[in-house]
């Protein structure tokens, strides 16, 4: 080992590195400045200190149902009529729970549960019902 590290003169701060001859560029797993494969997780190339290019994944078109802004801007909301909106929903949903996870074994316990039904299902209507009035006019 000792007899190839004689002939090279290298920097101390800089890892031997020798070029690779082939090496496809576009690859994320490769510095498209020098060559070097990224270490897992690395944001720079460890030997050119380049920045990494950003990994994106071609199926990630459902992620975009998640972000609010691009929800947003396809019900036509503005930001407190979708808030409104998205209470509207929680508050159903829980309606909807509120009868399947509760079970009732008695008719006061089945009253109870309705109530608790109607109540949600009132704060659902309510939170839609401000939402359409916060919504800002089409001009």
């Amino acid at each position: 080992m000792a007899e190839r590290a004689q002939g090279v003169s290298q920097d101390f701060w800089r890892p031997a590195h020798t070029p690779r001859v082939g090496v496809d560029s576009s690859s994320a797993a490769c510095c498209a400045n020098c060559g070097a494969e990224f270490a897992i997780g690395a944001r720079f190339c460890h030997v050119c200190g380049a920045l990494r290019e950003p990994v994106t994944e071609p199926n990630s078109r459902w992620t975009e149902w998640f972000e609010i802004e691009s929800m947003r801007e396809k019900l036509g909301l503005n930001l407190a009529s979708f808030l409104l909106f998205a209470a509207a929903c929680t508050c159903a949903l829980g309606a909807i729970l509120s009868g399947v996870i509760y079970r009732a074994d008695t008719m006061l316990e089945w009253q109870a549960v309705q109530t608790w039904r109607i109540e949600w299902m009132l704060a659902s209507v309510v939170a839609l019902l401000a939402a359409l009035l916060l919504k800002k006019p089409a001009a």
